[in-house]
């Protein structure tokens, strides 16, 4: 006979398959909205949010090549092969060298500079971590061979992805996954500022009203359960018939796992590229 808690934990997981498969049916959604040719790229560093971006792309049939951005033997190289080994699809490295990523921290710093200036009342001003936190979108928008590039960015904000958000009492990680969420029209401002500047397009599939909408209004425990983040997405991963490697591996943010932030942070702070970024950011 079955018990009262196996009931309710059965009842449980039939109310997150539901959620999960909405979920995935709005992320389909803005995928075929968002992808005007069948062939498309993707900035890729083998986490969980890339790989069901992956998967889902070619589930639906679109021809896709993952990039993956970082110094020589870095870490993202390594997870970004396992797991386009597992979905089968198509991967690539961008080897950038120290003197590479110095000119894009001068450039970045310029362009996120001048956005910077029209919405001062939003923005903060941009530093040397926020400069190499989009240092690999920077590259993939670069060396790219297709106009079209899909990023998976949004469920840190989204679903408490982000270290600060697990750390946090309830109430305090509930309003601080809220700002965030409220706060994803700045990714969309500086991912377009950095396409634009490649006369590129940057697919954001995760980031919409109605996805905002919908994560504001779930349960906490499919954000963080068990100190394990981004829950909802993870689910999604299993339900993709991903491995638990993908679905539950702990990874390193891309300035870090891409070798860049440690150039940028030991070599370039009193270079010639360090002074042009002070003086790009006022």
């Amino acid at each position: 006979m079955i018990g009262e808690i196996e009931i309710n934990n059965i009842i449980s997981k039939m109310k997150n398959n539901d959620y999960v498969k909405t979920f995935k049916n709005m992320i389909k959604h803005n995928i075929t909205n968002q992808a005007q040719k069948q062939e498309v790229a993707v900035a890729f560093s083998g986490g969980v949010d890339s790989s069901v971006l992956s998967k889902l792309l070619k589930d639906l049939g679109y021809t896709q090549t993952c990039y993956v951005v970082g110094v020589s033997g870095c870490s993202d190289f390594k997870i970004a092969e396992l797991s386009c080994c597992e979905i089968g699809i198509k991967l690539k490295k961008i080897i950038v060298s120290e003197k590479e990523i110095s000119d894009a921290v001068e450039i970045l710093g310029k362009i996120l500079s001048a956005l910077y200036e029209k919405h001062k009342d939003e923005f903060l001003r941009p530093t040397l971590l926020s400069i190499s936190y989009n240092l690999p979108l920077f590259f993939v928008a670069k060396y790219a061979v297709e106009n079209i590039v899909f990023v998976g960015q949004g469920p840190d904000e989204l679903l408490g992805g982000y270290s600060r958000h697990s750390k946090m009492l309830f109430d305090a990680a509930v309003k601080e996954i809220a700002k965030d969420t409220n706060n994803l029209h700045f990714v969309l401002l500086q991912n377009k500022a950095i396409f634009d500047y490649f006369d590129k397009k940057c697919a954001l599939p995760y980031i919409s009203t109605e996805i905002a909408d919908f994560c504001l209004d779930l349960l906490f425990e499919l954000k963080i359960n068990n100190k394990t983040n981004k829950y909802l997405l993870r689910l999604l991963a299993k339900h993709l018939r991903l491995s638990n490697e993908i679905a539950f591996r702990k990874k390193k943010a891309s300035q870090y796992g891409s070798g860049m932030w440690k150039i940028v942070n030991k070599h370039l702070k009193n270079s010639s590229a360090f002074v042009c970024f002070l003086l790009a950011c006022g």
